[in-house]
């Protein structure tokens, strides 16, 4: 029949009574669409069919025997018996089903589950609430005992085995006690009904005890990963009425769940504990429905109370009205609203409020910082329509940070976007960044694509959506600076923000520029790039906290920062930051004086890589001299340590100077209270004088190393070493700013000390005077001023002198020149109130000591100076050869000078000088370029005319003078040589560098035609002419007739000796006196 087979086989013996029947029947096919034709109705899509049974007609009634069949993949076999002949007829079966195959029938609507969906939605109900419940009368005028067993179940959305039914029909009531194995969780119950003046009264009871529920509850809560097991599992549900309405109307409901230990996230990596001390859903007779739990969710205690309507009134209005009430962890949720169908968001509204007063409190269950003290509150309007999801008119607020909004979740093109405009009147990133400090990292092994934002109680995490975003905040404040006038607005598409402009003010400092971000991986990297012009720097260092004071200015900063991370914490640790600044200028000034230090800025760069020092360089210029700085300190994740110290070196390079600064710096950084370990070296000190606009030393090569502190008073070095050619100086150095001048100390020692390091060439340390002096004076000045840097001042000059007080003090165990050892010495300097002093200056050698003193002043525009020299028996071999080593000049120097002095300068101080210049000298040889001296040309000029017989020497040279207003004028000036004595007198005049004096010869034995004509000289010290007058020319004629008496002479005197040295003995007396 149409594709279906249908076979009888058997017999009847009486075919009019149907007496004696015994028929084998059967039924099969392959396709349904026969049996749909054949019945008349629509059937599950079952697939092929074969069914066989035995019918027999007995005395009292039927029997079908032997049934067996398939229908699908449902197979099944039993009997049936039916006696119509008894006073009530009673029906009796058994039925085994071995495997029972469901989905043809969950699964009898074609299309997919969401085209179902709609479609029911679609099609009006098939019946009404108030239609009249089927009559059970044909029902209660029989007796039926029906046993049905299921051994499996299979297209179920669970597992089901050992399912048994036993339905029972006896005196006007239904009884049907009921037992399955429900994944697992065996459910006993029983369900009676019975009809009662046209009504229809049903009770059902469901049980369970002491069961896992782990496929269970994956149906039941349709929560992936949930498994656990429950001590007490009943439902009770009981009811009257005579339709449907009147039923619901007289529902008495009650479900209950006893300790049931839970835990979802199973199929994560960390499963979420989750325990039901209590579970009650109850809907009371003609009460409100209800439901309430008490549990334990991540070892935290909570409660849920929900409370609705009772049926009559959700059946006589729209939707179930809901007022939930949540706790736990010092949280409270409520949500009230109305939800217009049981399981369907669509038309449902719910007002949300939560809040609590420690965000702490809260770290089990979203990764909060358990000491988190702040309080926090959120507000709403959630809604869903138009198969979209609304939170709007948001308001939260964690601490003192704000946030107002709507959020709207959608689908498109089957993806989910999010849309979020949000505004903050102020947010507190400390606040925000203490909440989540202890937030989790991901894993190496975590390769799930996307960004989770970590949530304990949702072991999935939360992934970030397509999301476009509309972002104002009127004020970020930092920890240091306050970030204001924020704006950006972006979008995020599959994973990824593309470059999005955004403004912002740090401090004072507008910024323009973008940002990206790419989520796609669990740790997002975000990429901002950021630049301003005009920028106050310093402003933005000291807003920052970075350093207490600073004055730096550029014309132009850009700034790449990349950061990689989800919390505050790693993104320090894995970013990266590039900050350009172009065309500045950098003032560093004394604490104290406020002196500056300007450092024009060409080009600077601060770099940051992760694990690697944050470095900055720095390309620029002091004054004219181009210099070179490289900072480095710590990585940058070493900053969010609480530390008051970060270690620090720079390292600058400027005109062959190369500086190395180590140590550590506090935060903020402070030119108070550091320590440094300093290293300086260089080629020659000559170098600084561009850099310091001071003319210094031309010494070299140098290298000093100590170690300077820093702190109010000023600047020290207690421990220097200082190294200058082959010398080597060690002690302490000390700056003391808090004055009224800066006071500079310097103590030094040395073992050897090699005075040829120390040369200075044609370098002064002081200012000239190109219209004072004489014009040999100028004419030297005229050739160091030729070589005058443009820019540099002398070391010393009269302005800079009353700028800073200042003491040297250098102490010498053993002072070399060359290959000469000349003994210890020691040199004590001051600068005091605008006056040099050198008190004392002194050398001790084997045989004699040289003593000195020195100062000077300027006052009303003079230089007034006193000079003290006292030399005892100096060998001045030394000095000769100090002006040319390879010079043998030799002899002793014994010096006394004592001179006052007032005049422009310094260089020119004998032209106006007062005092006393006694000085005797034992050459072994004489010569007149070594010293360039008015004496000793002198002495030097007048000796072939005065002893030029073989083997005379000069046995000494003795001078005893006084000076006034810069002229000298002689108590005694000998020459002693073999065979003559010259006595002298006559005048220096050192303001016109003229001399002019008379030398008077006198032979030390007689002889006979001896002239002994007076000598004259005149002239500038370095070109002067000898000669006599012809007054001394008759004098001379006078001694040379009388000359011829010197043999008498002889024999009646006594001869000098030659040698001379009772003469020069007495000399030297009247020096000492």
């Amino acid at each position: 029949l149409a594709g279906t087979i249908v076979s009888v086989n058997g017999g009847i013996t009486d075919p009019l009574k149907a007496q004696d029947v015994d028929l084998d029947i059967a039924i099969s096919g392959e396709k349904r669409e026969a049996l749909e034709a054949l019945m008349e109705t629509s059937l599950p899509a079952v697939g092929s069919y074969d069914v066989r049974a035995r019918l027999v007609k007995s005395g009292t009634g039927y029997k079908v025997a032997n049934l067996e069949g398939s229908v699908g993949n449902t197979t099944f076999s039993g009997n049936i018996a039916v006696d119509h002949l008894a006073t009530r007829p009673q029906i009796s079966a058994t039925l085994d089903v071995a495997t029972l195959d469901l989905e043809p029938f969950l699964n009898n609507v074609p299309g997919s589950s969401m085209e179902r969906e709609q479609e029911a939605q679609a099609t009006p109900p098939g019946f009404s609430l108030d239609e009249t419940m089927h009559s059970l009368d044909a029902l209660w005028k029989i007796d039926a005992d029906v046993m049905l067993a299921v051994n499996r179940v299979v297209g179920a959305p669970t597992d089901i085995q050992g399912a048994s039914l036993k339905a029972m029909v006896g005196d006007g009531q239904l009884t049907i006690p009921v037992g399955a194995t429900v994944s697992g969780v065996p459910i006993n119950g029983r369900l009676a009904i019975q009809e009662d003046d046209d009504s229809l009264d049903f009770t059902l009871a469901l049980s369970s005890e002491g069961s896992d529920m782990r496929n269970l509850t994956r149906v039941m809560g349709r929560t992936e990963g949930l498994e656990g097991s429950f001590e007490k599992f009943a439902l009770r549900a009981s009811g009257r009425g005579r339709n449907l309405r009147t039923a619901l109307e007289s529902l008495d409901l009650l479900m209950t769940l006893d300790r049931a230990d839970l835990s979802y996230g199973r199929d994560s990596d960390e499963p979420v504990p989750l325990i039901l001390e209590t579970f009650e859903l109850a809907l009371p007779q003609g009460e409100a429905l209800r439901l309430s739990t008490r549990g334990m969710l991540v070892d935290e205690a909570f409660s849920v109370d929900l409370s609705s309507a009772t049926v009559s009134e959700a059946l006589s209005t729209v939707g179930w009205p809901i007022d939930l009430t949540a706790t736990g962890s010092g949280a409270r949720l409520s949500l009230k609203g109305s939800v217009p169908e049981l399981g369907k968001l669509e038309g449902t509204t719910l007002d949300l409020a939560m809040g609590g007063e420690r965000i702490g409190d809260l770290a089990p269950w979203i990764g909060a910082d358990p000491s988190a003290h702040v309080a926090y509150g959120v507000s709403g309007r959630l809604s869903f329509h138009d198969d979209k999801a609304y939170f709007e008119s948001v308001r939260a607020k964690l601490g003192q940070t704000a946030f107002t909004g709507d959020l709207s979740a959608g689908w498109r093109n089957q993806d989910l976007l999010l849309r979020a405009t949000v505004r903050s009147p102020e947010i507190v990133l400390d606040e925000l960044t203490a909440v989540f400090a202890q937030q989790k990292k991901p894993t190496d092994q975590d390769k799930s694509p996307g960004l989770d934002l970590h949530i304990p109680i949702l072991p999935h995490g939360i992934k970030i959506a397509d999301t476009d975003l509309d972002i104002a905040v009127e004020r970020v404040r930092l920890q240091t600076v306050d970030l204001t006038d924020l704006s950006f607005i972006g979008r995020i598409r599959e994973g990824r923000l593309k470059k999005s402009p955004f403004t912002a003010t740090v401090g004072v400092v507008p910024f323009t520029g973008g940002v990206s971000l790419d989520l796609r991986s669990q740790v997002p990297v975000a990429t901002i790039d950021i630049g301003s012009e005009n920028v106050d720097v310093g402003g933005l260092l000291r807003e920052l906290e970075l350093v207490e004071r600073s004055e730096t200015r550029a014309r132009r900063l850009a700034v790449e920062i990349v950061l990689r991370g989800s919390t505050l914490k790693t993104i320090i640790e894995k970013s990266e930051i590039t900050a350009v600044l172009e065309d500045g200028v950098m003032t560093i000034r004394d604490p104290n004086t406020q002196a500056p230090l300007e450092i024009g800025i060409v080009k600077s760069t601060l770099t940051s890589t992760p694990g690697s020092p944050v470095v900055y360089d720095v390309d620029g210029r002091i004054g004219s001299v181009p210099v070179r700085i490289r900072i480095e300190t710590n990585p940058l994740a070493s900053f969010l340590e609480a530390t008051d110290h970060v270690p620090l070196r720079l390292t600058a390079d400027t005109g062959g100077v190369h500086v190395e600064l180590n140590g550590s710096v506090p935060r903020p950084f402070t030119l108070r209270n550091l320590r440094f370990d300093l290293s300086v070296e260089g080629g020659n000190l000559e170098k600084f004088d561009e850099l310091l606009h001071v003319s210094v030393p031309p010494w070299g090569p140098y290298a000093l190393d100590g170690t300077v502190q820093l702190n109010r008073a000023g600047y020290h070095v207690p421990s220097l070493s200082i190294r200058v050619g082959d010398s080597h100086l060690t002690g302490n150095v000390s700056l003391d700013t808090t004055g009224t001048r800066p006071r500079l100390a310097v103590n030094l020692t040395s073992k050897t000390l090699q005075l040829n390091d120390f040369n200075t060439g044609g370098w002064s340390a002081f200012e000239y005077d190109d219209s004072a002096g004489n014009i040999a004076d100028r004419e030297d000045r005229s050739r160091s001023i030729s070589n005058k840097k443009v820019g540099v001042e002398a070391l010393l000059r009269s302005e800079s002198m009353r700028e800073f007080d200042a003491r040297l003090s250098i102490a010498v165990n053993e002072v070399l020149s060359g290959e000469d050892r000349l003994g210890n010495g020691q040199l004590v300097a001051t600068l005091e109130d605008g006056r040099i002093s050198l008190d004392p200056v002194r050398i001790e050698i084997p045989e004699g000591s040289a003593d000195a003193r020195f100062g000077f002043e300027v006052a009303d525009g003079d230089v007034v100076a006193r000079t003290e020299v006292n030399i005892e028996h100096l060998d001045y071999g030394v000095l000769a050869r100090r002006i040319d080593p390879s010079d043998d000049a030799a002899g002793w120097l014994s010096l006394d000078l004592d001179l006052r002095s007032r005049s422009k300068t310094l260089d020119n101080m004998l032209n106006g000088a007062t005092g006393r210049f006694d000085f005797a000298v034992w050459p072994k040889n004489m010569q007149a370029d070594i010293f360039d001296l008015w004496a000793a040309n002198l002495v030097v000029a007048i000796l072939p005319r005065i002893d030029s017989g073989p083997g005379s020497r000069v046995n000494c040279v003795v001078g005893v003078f006084d000076m006034a207003d810069g002229i000298m004028n002689p108590k005694t000036f000998l020459v002693d040589t073999t065979n003559v004595q010259v006595f002298g007198d006559g005048e220096v005049n050192f303001k016109s560098g003229q001399l002019d004096f008379e030398l008077v010869p006198k032979a030390k034995r007689p002889t006979m035609f001896s002239l002994a004509t007076p000598i004259r000289v005149s002239g500038s010290y370095s070109e002067f002419e000898t000669g006599a007058s012809a007054e001394e020319w008759i004098r001379t004629a006078g001694r040379f007739v009388t000359s011829i008496f010197a043999p008498i002479r002889r024999i009646f005197t006594t001869p000098i000796p030659a040698d001379g040295e009772a003469e020069c003995l007495a000399a030297m007396e009247r020096v000492s006196e």
